[in-house]
Order: C-alpha cells, then sequence, then structure tokens
C-alpha cells in the first residue's frame, strides 16, 4: 500500500544510518513518520451527500470559510482537497460523484487514480447503486481500506415518525446496516465496516463510532509504514540491528500515538474529531 512512499524515505534514510548510527535514525524515522501525507477519498454517487459529510467531519458548516460546498444539486465538480486546521497531515479529497453524464463509472476511475489515496469513505444514500459494487471492486483490487458511510440516515428517521411507526426505529436501523453488510460481502469485502451517519446530527447515529474507528486508524498505518520501512532499508548489517531498532522504536515512538492532548498533535486523529 504504501511502497512507492517506503522506497523514496529508504533511499533518503539509510545514508543516515552509515553517518549517525542506530541512534538517530530512530528518531529520524519518528520524525518521517509523524509528517506522513495521510490522504482520504470520500467517493460514492452523486448526491449522497460527500460534501455535507466532509464538513461534519471537519466540524464546519456549509458556506464557513473554507467549507465544501453544499447543494440539492451536483456541486463538487473538480477534485477538492481539504486539509484539517489542526492536523496538517491530514487530507480529505472530496471526489466528485459518479454516475453523472461528466463522470461515468470508466471515465471516473481514469480521471481519479485511487493509487494516491491511503483509505477511502464510500459515501451510499437509500440504495446499493452498480456504481457502488465498481467502486468497491477497484478498491478492493488495489488491496487499499474502506467503510462504508450510509448517509442521511435522519431522513429515514423523520419518514418513519411520519408513518407513524417511530417505534421500530432499532429495527429499521438495523436493517439498513444489515443490508449494507450484505452488500459488501457481496462485492468481495472481507470486513466490511459500515456505519450509518446524519451530516447534520452528528451526536446521534453511528458519527461518534466513526470517528472513534478512525482515531484508531492513522497511528495503525503509520506504525505499518515504520515496520514496512524497516524491511525496505535492510541489508545484511541492518539486518542484524532490526531487533535494536524495534526495541527503541517501542520506547520512542509511541508516545507520538496516544497523546491526549487537545492542542494539534501530529500522528493523531484525536484533535480531529474532538
Amino acid at each position: 500500500m504504501f511502497k512507492n512512499f517506503i522506497r523514496e524515505e529508504a533511499e533518503k534514510l539509510f545514508p543516515a544510518l552509515k553517518e549517525s548510527g542506530l541512534e538517530d535514525i530512530v528518531f529520524e524515522i519518528r520524525d518521517k513518520l509523524d509528517h506522513t501525507e495521510f490522504h482520504i477519498a470520500v467517493t460514492g454517487e452523486a448526491g449522497t451527500g460527500k460534501s455535507a459529510f466532509i464538513n461534519a467531519i471537519r466540524g464546519v458548516k456549509s458556506g464557513d470559510p473554507g467549507a465544501a460546498e453544499e447543494g440539492i444539486t451536483e456541486q463538487t465538480l473538480e477534485l477538492m482537497s481539504y486539509l484539517h486546521p489542526t492536523l496538517p497531515s491530514v487530507y480529505l479529497w472530496d471526489l466528485p460523484g459518479v454516475g453523472t453524464p461528466q463522470f461515468q463509472i470508466k471515465e471516473y476511475l481514469k480521471t481519479f487514480n485511487f493509487k494516491k489515496y491511503h483509505f477511502f469513505l464510500l459515501i451510499t444514500g437509500n440504495r446499493f447503486k452498480e456504481n457502488d459494487g465498481c467502486l468497491i471492486k477497484e478498491i478492493n483490487r488495489m488491496n487499499k481500506d474502506l467503510y462504508l458511510i450510509r448517509s442521511k440516515v435522519d431522513i429515514d428517521e423523520y419518514v418513519l415518525k411520519l408513518n407513524g411507526v417511530y417505534s421500530k426505529r432499532e429495527k429499521e436501523l438495523k436493517k439498513i446496516k444489515k443490508y449494507c453488510f450484505k452488500r459488501l460481502v457481496e462485492n468481495g469485502v472481507e470486513y466490511p465496516r459500515v456505519f450509518l451517519v446524519s451530516s447534520y446530527c452528528v451526536n446521534d447515529f453511528d458519527f461518534k463510532e466513526l470517528c472513534k474507528a478512525l482515531e484508531l486508524e492513522l497511528p495503525k498505518r503509520k506504525r505499518e509504514v515504520f515496520s514496512l520501512l524497516i524491511s525496505e532499508t535492510a541489508d545484511p548489517i541492518f539486518c542484524c540491528t532490526t531487533f535494536k531498532v524495534y526495541n527503541h522504536y517501542k520506547q520512542a515512538i509511541p508516545g507520538a500515538f496516544h497523546k491526549t492532548s487537545s492542542s494539534p498533535v501530529h500522528g493523531s486523529f484525536g484533535p480531529l474529531f474532538s
């Protein structure tokens, strides 16, 4: 997943090992990990609420400076990235909706290079579409991670109220989630993750659960980068010191992944969703 990054960084870091020794390279690797850019693609069909979701994640409202443009009609016509104000290494990419006259699925996959993203959030509406399946299969083909976000669940809740069957809320939400799980499995997702959200009711449904799941994901990915980096840089001499590097890594790096301060911290999703 991070093969190109690992190769480039390995080439930069290996001379430091020869010049400075093991002690310095441990901290240089930590610095590289702390400042590694992490790119999250928010994709799906047009009209599913991708831009509203990005605004909700970032804690801004439509119309605020720097907010993604929202609207009833199609708004995102160009690829847009949003840098979180307190975590400059995390980018949320608002991809245009697939399935419009301008972006049919084949052209969509050619135009927007999925290889450059580390993680995918697929936003779906009240029905799972053929394009959703195509996107999932492409993400699976690249062995990338995916969360399925079923949006606008507040509308489903409102319909239950109108029909006088609000008492069936939990049952209906479970039915929706089961439906989404089934569609993911049918399209080859081995470990499906589904979250029911409303971008305008962030304290309800699965929004907080989603934030917690993402909070754990970034440090996990950075630890994977470190492990692969060690492997990629290995030569006979380096292999003999790998265990020592690992022991140093456990002492020197974990603090960067588990800080709970409300101030901006590289390598933690905490402030992003606080």
